[in-house]
Parts: C-alpha cells; structure tokens; sequence
C-alpha cells in the first residue's frame, strides 16, 4: 500500500484542506465539519498554495491515503477520480455524499 500511496500522493497534495473537511464530514458530525471548513477557510490561501506544491505537501498527502488505505481500496479511488479538475471535484468523488434516507 505503501507504494501505491507513493503514487497518488501528487495528485492529493493541492487539496488537503478539502480532503481533511471531507473526511471530517464522512465521520457525521455536521458541527465538527462546519468548524473545521471555516477555520480552514479563514487560512491565508497562499500559505496552502506554496504548502500544495513542496515536499510536505506529498508527504501530508501521502500519509492522508495510508490511514484511509487500510482495509479499503483508496489509492484505487483516487486514481479512478484522478482526472477530476478540481480539488472540490475530487474531493466528492472520493467521499460521495450518502444517498438520502427513504
């Protein structure tokens, strides 16, 4: 796993906030994801956009895909999302919305 991670790891790495809030979100807890959206919102953009194209960012990333690896299939997701052009995109791609209650 550790090598596929490897792979994906760049084409995660411009959308950690979006990840991070939709992984909170995938939790179910509404109030948690609004005040991680807004604290993550309220972040200087430059600061992610120099973050999304260093070393650390793979690295984030990467480590991101290892804990959402085990036992399922995300780095196999990720590609299969891979030509999404927006991290927002992606983002609801890899974490689809459930479907509504009948």
């Amino acid at each position: 796993i550790d090598e596929q991670c490897r792979a994906v790891a760049p084409r995660l790495a411009p959308c950690g906030n979006e990840l991070t809030v939709a992984s909170i979100a995938d939790f179910g807890d509404p109030e948690l994801t609004k005040e991680i959206a807004k604290e993550l919102a309220e972040n200087d953009r430059r600061l992610d956009r120099r973050l999304a194209s260093s070393k650390d960012a793979n690295t984030v990333a990467f480590t991101f895909c290892l804990g959402a690896a085990p036992g399922s299939a995300f780095p196999a997701k990720v590609v299969a999302c891979w030509d999404r052009t927006s991290c927002a995109d992606l983002t609801r791609c890899l974490f689809p919305p459930p479907p509504p209650p009948p």
